[in-house]
Formats: structure tokens, C-alpha cells, sequence
């Protein structure tokens, strides 16, 4: 899954639209599952983090100064402190969207 998370790497939807919004929980477990099934490529945008975390295995970050595109989880993007210096740097001098 590639994975362009809009709520804690400041990217920003033009017209959010949260997959799970009005699924129940059996039907977001259903949702993840057959997204992790699914062996294409599903590109998407997400507030919800534990969606993203379930469901993503490749981070793609679109920063003002360049692009930012890591093949892991979403939890390990957020930790890893060589990605979190290149956020800087990507950002440096534009105002970043709070987290």
C-alpha cells in the first residue's frame, strides 16, 4: 500500500474524506483486511492513524522542497530519526502543519 497521511506528515487533503467514517467496526476490520489482501497498488490520504498503521507498508511524504518516500510502516516513518531530519530539511523555512 502506498500511503500519503495527511494528519501527521502535513500533507493536506483538498476535501478530507475518511474511509471509516460511518462503518461500523466489524466493517473497518473487513476494510483493512481486504486492503492488506489486496496486492495492487491502493494509493490514498487518511486522518486516521491507526488506519494508515494497519493498513499502509510504504510512506509516500510530499513536502514543500521535494518528496519523501519510505518502504515501511507508518509507526516506524513517525520514529525514524533519519527520516525526521530529512522532514527538516524538507521544511525548512515553510510553516509545517501541526501533528
Amino acid at each position: 500500500m502506498h500511503a500519503v497521511p495527511n494528519d501527521a506528515v502535513g500533507f493536506q487533503c483538498p476535501h478530507p474524506r475518511r474511509a471509516t467514517n460511518h462503518l461500523d467496526l466489524e466493517s473497518i476490520t473487513a476494510l483493512n483486511n481486504g486492503l492488506i489482501a489486496f496486492s495492487e497498488v491502493v494509493l490514498f490520504c487518511s486522518h486516521d492513524h491507526q488506519f494508515v498503521s494497519t493498513v499502509a507498508n510504504r510512506i509516500v511524504e510530499i513536502t514543500p522542497a521535494g518528496i519523501i518516500d519510505r518502504v515501511m510502516g507508518f509507526d516506524e516513518y513517525l520514529e525514524d530519526v533519519e527520516v525526521e531530519k530529512l522532514r527538516d530539511q524538507l521544511f525548512h523555512g515553510h510553516q509545517e502543519l501541526s501533528l
